[in-house]
């Protein structure tokens, strides 16, 4: 019984994922410009973006004019391999100009906004910062895997919570002018965040 119950609990929380395999869905990543939105203070997208440009040979200070992050709140990262690379500033106002970007990365962001309204306008602000074609990257939490939780309720959401959630998402970037070039479902597997148990919606999109 106690075997079956983790092989349900394996089927519902999906495949696992890691944001340099979603990096590998993009091509001549060493020439390309990053835009991390809502970055944090653990900046997973551009901290795994500068290792695949240390191992393709760059210096870091070539390396800190093809990264940017933003955030609304203020972080001093006291690493060196960013360096002033860091911007406060409102995510549904972008202060870039338009077509400015390769590529944007966002972690763990859409889902913590109280209005989906604000969902759009971030969507909307990547469309705009992006260069034509550019990539659009991310991961966002649907819902906590809670250990105790009983059986039936977690296929209640596997069922029906998760594929609702994933398409308001899935349509709000379609929607804002990208297509998508791989996504799915499935639990993070890396250094950066906290909380391993949480399900996502993972995706490499492309602006149309």
């Amino acid at each position: 019984m106690e075997k079956m119950k983790k092989t349900i609990k394996r089927l519902i929380a999906g495949s696992e994922y890691n944001i340099k395999d979603l990096f590998k869905r993009i091509s001549n990543l060493e020439d390309k410009k990053l835009l991390d939105v809502g970055c944090s203070k653990r900046f997973p997208y551009s901290g795994v973006f500068f290792s695949i440009l240390q191992e393709a040979g760059k210096t870091s200070e070539e390396i800190k004019n093809q990264i940017i992050l933003i955030d609304k709140k203020k972080y001093d990262f006291q690493v060196n391999k960013l360096p002033d690379s860091f911007t406060q500033g409102d995510v549904r106002s972008l202060p870039y100009k338009d077509g400015e970007f390769d590529i944007v990365a966002s972690g763990r962001l859409l889902n913590n906004f109280d209005d989906f309204e604000d969902v759009h306008k971030t969507l909307n602000e990547t469309n705009r910062v992006l260069k034509p074609k550019g990539f659009f990257i991310g991961d966002i939490p649907l819902r906590e895997l809670r250990r105790g939780k009983e059986i039936w309720r977690l296929f209640t959401d596997f069922l029906l919570v998760d594929p609702i959630e994933s398409r308001r998402y899935e349509n709000a970037i379609k929607n804002s002018g990208f297509r998508f070039l791989s996504k799915g479902t499935g639990i993070y597997v890396g250094p950066y965040f906290r909380g391993q148990g949480v399900k996502e919606l993972y995706f490499v999109a492309q602006k149309i």
